[in-house]
């Protein structure tokens, strides 16, 4: 989580370091003056969608309500402080810079959000009284493991291996087949299944 935060405002600074104007550009004449516009407005109220996307899935809320609540408030925050920080003063290096981290992160926050929240089939198991029971992520990545070793014991030992209608590729099995002379030698199969 915080290597996801460091990384984050990494970007932020690395964005903020690449809009600054270097001396060598030409200088802008008198009668084309910029505004900040509302690329602050805009930029900051992106920011804040997405850590009202971002934050919740961090701290493991799983209400959907959260989702799109904290997204708006988050939006809306940001929008009214990107106005009165950097649009009202007409700040706009600032703003153009606010409105450019707004867009590069979108998709890392969208990106996060959804693996954070990424539900799995096998993400509940129940205790011995019959209760539901959460997993941490850790327990669910190893559960999920379990069940897949085992899907692919019990569909035998083939080349290609059928089990609860999954059809997977896996080194065949090879046995020695024992026998009078003429007779024996080696087996191997070939497709084997679970049905």
């Amino acid at each position: 989580m915080q290597a996801l935060l460091r990384l984050m405002g990494g970007a932020i600074v690395i964005v903020g370091l690449l809009a600054q104007p270097s001396a060598t550009q030409a200088q802008a004449r008198p009668d084309d003056e910029v505004t900040a516009g509302f690329k602050g407005t805009v930029g900051l109220g992106l920011v804040g969608a997405e850590l009202g996307a971002v934050i919740p899935a961090i701290i493991g809320l799983e209400a959907t309500w959260a989702y799109l609540v904290f997204p708006a408030v988050g939006a809306a925050g940001g929008a009214v402080a990107g106005y009165f920080l950097l649009d009202d003063p007409n700040r706009v290096e600032a703003s153009v810079i606010a409105l450019t981290a707004g867009m590069a992160l979108i998709i890392p926050a969208l990106v996060t959000t959804l693996a954070l929240t990424a539900y799995s089939p096998g993400d509940d198991a129940q205790d011995n009284a019959g209760s539901v029971v959460r997993l941490s992520p850790s327990d669910r990545r190893r559960a999920q493991r379990a069940r897949a070793a085992q899907r692919k014991a019990s569909a035998g030992a083939g080349l290609l291996r059928l089990s609860e209608g999954e059809l997977a590729l896996s080194a065949p099995g090879l046995a020695l087949v024992p026998g009078p002379r003429a007779i024996s030698g080696m087996s191997m199969a070939l497709v084997s299944g679970h049905f």
